[in-house]
């Protein structure tokens, strides 16, 4: 899978033996347990930090050949990230075994659904009316602080 980021870079999200290698080794776990355990845990964890971190050690020749430093690397945009993780998701597929892309493509997608139900929960609780009379209770008493500080 390519994609292109915000500077017009284009890169080829692929996992191959040898990039499963080179993140076995960066994370310093057994390279059959990479995919299924640090891959997974940086993708549900949404950290854009760690997310940069595997995206570098996924593209790392592909930025050195391109002339783009690890710091340059590192100033992907937000639309960026998103383009990224979906093509992550889909080398993730694709390194899978043909009779296991079903049941991958199936977790991946549950991943999402119970992403976007968080949320969708997150943003109903913020209509609380008690959790909105503690967060204007903590706005009035920073709000004071500031217009009459302790002297």
């Amino acid at each position: 899978m390519q994609f292109t980021d915000s500077k017009g870079r284009e890169w080829d999200m692929s996992f191959t033996v040898g990039t499963v290698t080179r993140l076995a080794k960066y994370y310093r776990v057994d390279p059959d347990k990479v995919l299924q355990d640090k891959v997974s845990e940086v993708m549900i964890s949404g950290s854009y930090v760690d997310l940069c971190v595997l995206f570098w050690g996924l593209l790392k020749d592909q930025a050195k050949a391109q002339g783009v430093t690890e710091a340059d690397f590192q100033e992907f945009s937000a639309g960026d990230w998103e383009d990224a993780a979906e093509c992550l998701e889909q080398a993730i597929i694709n390194f899978t075994r043909p009779g296991q892309r079903q049941v991958m493509q199936a977790t991946l997608t549950k991943v999402r659904d119970l992403e976007q139900k968080a949320q969708d929960q997150a943003i109903t609780s913020l209509d609380d009316p008690t959790l909105e009379k503690k967060l204007l209770d903590k706005v009035q008493e920073q709000f004071m602080r500031t217009v009459s500080p302790e002297e």
